[in-house]
């Protein structure tokens, strides 16, 4: 698989006239809680020649290739990338931790890490996080159960949201790591059903453990009320737009 997701970025390079410097896993490969049935969450990030961006034409700043059932690969311009990063978006952030790296440039990924540290605001990214634990909740059935897929999906980020708050970092995006927030019970209890995920379908439904839904709410209303009483950060931007610069003048093609 990695041979052929290599090839299909190779040919948007030269379709789009675009070179890649990052291409990482983000999903449940990454994530560590894969269903035999996953498929494969591509991300990279891109830079064009340096006449795109002085042209007053809007170019896009995403690449996407046609998802089907095995594959779902898409890329971010450097550029709205550092934006989001300025933001303290949680997605970058995650797309640089990838345990599973298809291809990168030297040296670009350390860099752009370092960098990330200095956009850290623990009250945006705890917001971020506990959104996506909010939509992936409301997909429970009329017996208040969720799919396998959707209870990782609000387990992960209501941990990454915990972690942003108690260690105020960046929160790995890896479940092993966040798990160790939990409860002993509870650790166990998602280790099992990890090894559960692994070896069932990913829209199989099940008996969503109550002790898990109350440790969800609770923990979500704990870190509603902390977020709020935290302060607002902004950022500048002079560093990644030095950064942004540098990187064209180094890949224009």
């Amino acid at each position: 698989m990695k041979a052929k997701i290599l090839d299909i970025l190779s040919d948007l390079e030269s379709q789009k006239n675009v070179k890649i410097l990052y291409v990482a896993e983000s999903g449940s490969r990454a994530w560590g809680f894969p269903s035999p049935d996953s498929d494969f969450d591509c991300r990279f990030i891109f830079v064009k020649p340096m006449d795109d961006y002085l042209s007053i034409v809007e170019s896009d700043g995403q690449i996407g290739f046609p998802v089907d059932d095995v594959l779902d690969i898409s890329g971010w311009d450097l550029q709205k990338t550092l934006r989001l990063v300025r933001k303290c978006n949680a997605s970058p952030f995650e797309w640089l931790q990838s345990p599973i790296v298809y291809r990168e440039e030297a040296g670009f990924r350390d860099q752009l890490w370092t960098l990330c540290q200095e956009f850290f605001n623990p009250k945006a990214l705890i917001f971020h996080y506990l959104g996506i634990a909010k939509g992936a909740l409301s997909k429970t059935n009329q017996e208040g159960n969720l799919s396998v897929k959707k209870f990782f999906y609000v387990i992960r980020p209501v941990l990454a949201a915990l972690w942003t708050q108690k260690y105020q970092a960046i929160p790995p995006m890896n479940i092993e790591p966040l798990s160790q927030l939990l409860p002993k019970e509870l650790d166990v209890l998602l280790k099992d059903l990890i090894t559960m995920k692994s070896n069932a379908a990913e829209g199989i439904e099940f008996k969503t453990p109550e002790v898990f839904l109350n440790y969800i709410q609770e923990t979500m209303q704990y870190l509603e009320v902390e977020a709020r009483n935290m302060d607002d950060r902004s950022f500048g931007h002079q560093t990644l737009d030095k950064f942004l610069r540098n990187t064209i003048e180094k890949y224009d093609h």
